[in-house]
């Protein structure tokens, strides 16, 4: 038990050192999949245009497919845990078929957890194994969840340091754009007095 919470600490701890978004997606993924032994997993972010889920990080997936790859939220299983903000546990029973997750990858077992901020799931955790049928088990939902909490809060405040940036970076172009202004103002008065 202790082991699992020092790795539980630790993931939580490199998801949160760093402002960089797609550096702090990348590790919330890559802490998943370690906590929970899962072979692959990704994360999936709502776009408020278009109500789609889509990928933002994945790990031991095609990056190529991934780019590109938009999740409908209705009459999915990520959807269902969009929806109603819980957390979703499957696995293939012995003589069934395989799971289809939304990547259209069919799995072993499949785990979703929702990303909350301010009480609203804005995005989609998950893990699975496709090739072992290996389950996950209510504590690798709870260490998932754990790691979910921490990351809407990273992801927030990388999203924040984001946004300051780029405000940042505008404000710095007004200036030049106003000091370039103000120079040929200072250069024409000068022209017009010496005439």
């Amino acid at each position: 038990t202790w082991m699992i919470v020092r790795r539980g600490a630790c993931c939580c701890q490199s998801v949160t050192s760093t402002l960089e978004l797609d550096e702090v997606l990348r590790r919330i993924v890559e802490g998943g999949v370690y906590l929970t032994h899962a072979e692959e997993g990704f994360l999936a972010l709502l776009d408020n245009q278009t109500g789609q889920l889509y990928l933002r990080a994945v790990k031991n997936i095609d990056q190529d497919r991934s780019k590109t790859l938009r999740l409908p939220v209705s009459d999915t299983m990520v959807g269902t845990v969009l929806q109603n903000g819980r957390p979703l546990r499957m696995t293939r029973s012995a003589e069934g078929p395989a799971l289809k997750v939304s990547t259209g990858f069919l799995v072993h077992s499949l785990l979703h957890v929702p990303l909350i901020s301010k009480g609203k799931p804005f995005g989609v955790l998950t893990v699975d194994n496709r090739s072992t049928p290996q389950p996950f088990k209510e504590i690798d939902e709870t260490m998932l969840t754990s790691l979910a909490d921490y990351a809407a809060v990273a992801i927030e405040n990388a999203s924040l340091y984001q946004q300051a940036q780029q405000e940042i970076a505008e404000s710095k172009r007004v200036e030049e754009v106003l000091g370039s202004e103000r120079n040929l103002l200072r250069t024409s008065k000068s022209d017009f007095e010496q005439l």
